[in-house]
């Protein structure tokens, strides 16, 4: 099957209309989601050592933050895809949920092993750079699994993302750019205003006014990053996903009952 590789302008253009569709059709689970990330976020002032109770603790918000954005992606998800009307948080914790999470929790192993290993010694420096690089290998290859797991057949699985992502690696690549720097830019941008706003530095060192409006300001990229994540994942499965759509046979199910 010829590909036909997406101009940066399109990917911009799916990327946005996306964006604006979860904002505009979904705006309660954008602010459920926004919720968690504050909640979170503020969670972690609790603790400002680097003890091993402490770096348990924040691995524990983590893990829970994961757990709790899942269904938000999900339904973001569905919505792009499917045009699937967003149903209530609750009915994400469903079967897709749990398929859906087991493969988040795989590719947030290696943030566990980065957070519990040494700080100081040659591994300390090998091993992240090590992980990095399978993260980011085995995540270009399986970038077509999360949107087939949220909104694509039931029996879909991870060789079937990595089957379609084969011969496929530049187009993948070029079209996450195509968002990633743009975003970069408006990072920088979020940086030097928050450093306007001397909200730089830890959350743990900073007034507690100044903490709070630090966690929203974080959460709001946050959201708008994982929205644009998804939008993009999106498009990918959209141009690519051949076997994850298995489009002959694909006949979306309501999400309460998926």
């Amino acid at each position: 099957m010829v590909i036909t590789y997406p101009t940066a302008r399109l990917v911009f253009h799916s990327v946005w209309d996306g964006g604006r569709l979860v904002f505009r059709q979904a705006p309660y689970l954008v602010l459920i989601a926004f919720s968690i990330y504050v909640l979170i976020d503020l969670s972690k002032l609790v603790v400002a050592s680097s003890d091993i109770g402490s770096k348990t603790f924040r691995l524990l918000l983590d893990g829970m933050s994961t757990i709790l954005l899942v269904p938000f992606q999900v339904g973001a998800y569905r919505l792009i895809i499917l045009g699937e009307q967003p149903a209530h948080y609750l009915a994400y914790f469903c079967d897709r949920f749990r398929r859906y999470f087991k493969w988040v929790a795989v590719l947030w192993v290696p943030t566990l092993v980065g957070e519990i290993m040494p700080e100081s010694g040659l591994m300390s420096i090998l091993l992240p750079i090590g992980l990095a690089i399978i993260v980011i290998i085995v995540s270009v290859r399986l970038v077509l699994l999360f949107p087939a797991l949220a909104a694509g057949p039931v029996n879909v699985t991870a060789a079937d993302a990595w089957h379609d992502s084969r011969g496929r690696i530049w187009l993948i690549v070029r079209t996450i750019l195509a968002i990633v720097i743009p975003f970069t830019a408006a990072l920088v941008v979020w940086i030097a205003c928050i450093m306007m706003l001397g909200l730089m530095g830890s959350t743990a060192d900073l007034p507690f006014w100044k903490a709070m409006l630090r966690a929203v300001t974080d959460s709001t990229m946050g959201v708008i990053a994982t929205i644009v994540m998804i939008a993009n994942t999106a498009l990918l499965f959209d141009v690519i996903g051949d076997r994850v759509k298995r489009e002959s046979s694909f006949l979306p199910e309501a999400m309460p009952n998926a």
